[in-house]
């Protein structure tokens, strides 16, 4: 199978150390490479592999399409940034964009709204381009913009992170489950718990949309989630989640055929 891949070569000894501790972390995805110069992790997005090259190492990660690859590279910058609190001197060089907006964002449409029990209402999105988010996972991330304000999304800075908006820009970001999707006709359907009380801003959009509203979504599969954690973790979140649980269900009737 074809991968795309990106790399970086490393002399900074701090983020040596950095991607070190990745590997560590990620020990037991480790496989044998039967080489004393290069290791190589084999995780849920894709691979990651370090190089040594005299006194630099090559950091190489490859995945099979761009949001996998977006993934991979978000994890190895993330735990940069986490470790030293900057990713200054991370570049990647390669396939996939750069920079920009994330091949993993879509703009969806409200195009219907419905009350499914007390408790619950359910949104039908409208958007292009969702046939990623029928494999993969059935998470993603909704971004909600603030009310009267033209929305401002995140995007991606050269170092593979995303850059999100702020101050009066700033978004709510919230974690749903797709109930069910049909990418060929350009729509999926969310659930939204009706949340009693204040300080529950996505119930509130839910029981207030009107048809037209545009929101934001990034995934499948939670964005910047650990990208082994999603392996050991995705049974157990569709056991507790309902929702998810009814997805997966669905897939075995009323939905047939609308998942991949």
């Amino acid at each position: 199978m074809h991968q795309l891949s990106v790399q970086i070569p490393i002399s900074d000894e701090a983020i040596r150390s950095a991607i070190e501790l990745l590997r560590a972390e990620h020990g037991e995805f480790e496989i044998e490479t039967g080489a004393a110069d290069r290791w190589e992790l084999r995780l849920y997005y894709g691979s990651l592999s370090a190089t040594l090259e005299g006194d630099a190492m090559l950091i190489r990660v490859a995945a099979i399409d761009e949001t996998c690859l977006s993934y991979m590279k978000m994890m190895v910058a993330g735990r940069v940034a986490q470790h030293l609190g900057t990713t200054s001197g991370l570049r990647w060089q390669g396939d996939g964009s750069d920079a920009g907006t994330p091949v993993f964002f879509r703009e969806v449409t409200v195009m219907s709204s419905m009350r499914i029990s007390p408790h619950m209402q359910r949104l039908r999105f409208a958007g292009t381009d969702l046939d990623r988010f029928t494999r993969g996972g059935l998470h993603m991330r909704l971004l909600l913009p603030p009310r009267g304000r033209r929305p401002v999304w995140p995007s991606t800075g050269p170092d593979g992170l995303l850059v999100w908006p702020a101050g009066e820009d700033a978004l709510i970001v919230r974690v749903y489950t797709i109930r069910a999707i049909d990418a060929a006709s350009g729509w999926l359907d969310v659930d939204f718990v009706l949340h009693p009380g204040q300080g529950t801003p996505a119930a509130a959009f839910a029981q207030n949309a009107q048809a037209g509203e545009v929101i934001g979504m990034i995934g499948p599969a939670g964005g910047a989630d650990s990208a082994s954690g999603w392996r050991r973790h995705g049974a157990a979140r569709h056991r507790q989640d309902p929702r998810a649980y009814a997805a997966v269900n669905a897939r075995r009737g009323a939905y047939r055929g609308r998942w991949s």
